[in-house]
């Protein structure tokens, strides 16, 4: 009967187990939810995009450029990064 109460634990209903740490990366990358840019963080970035000729901003650029578009919604660098990405391609 044992071994079948160990098998259900892994995954869904561990929330108790001390193997949390798995489960919690799993939950993190079902409960993450894509970044939404709203009206005015997209023209920002247009105008830097296109009016500047930014194409490739620095680590130091992604910052400043995250920091400034946050007073406008939620935004973290990795989306500044990959917005830089996706109208590269």
């Amino acid at each position: 009967m044992e071994p079948q109460h160990q098998h259900q634990q892994p995954h869904p209903n561990d929330d108790n187990t001390s193997g949390g740490s798995g489960k919690g990366s799993f939950l993190c990358r079902q409960s993450s939810t894509r970044w939404t840019p709203t009206t005015d963080q997209i023209r920002i970035l247009k105008d830097l995009y296109y009016n500047n000729g930014v194409r490739s901003p620095s680590a130091d650029q992604i910052q400043r450029i995250s920091a400034r578009l946050r007073q406008y919604g939620k935004i973290e660098g990795k989306n500044v990064f990959y917005w830089f990405q996706n109208h590269k391609a």
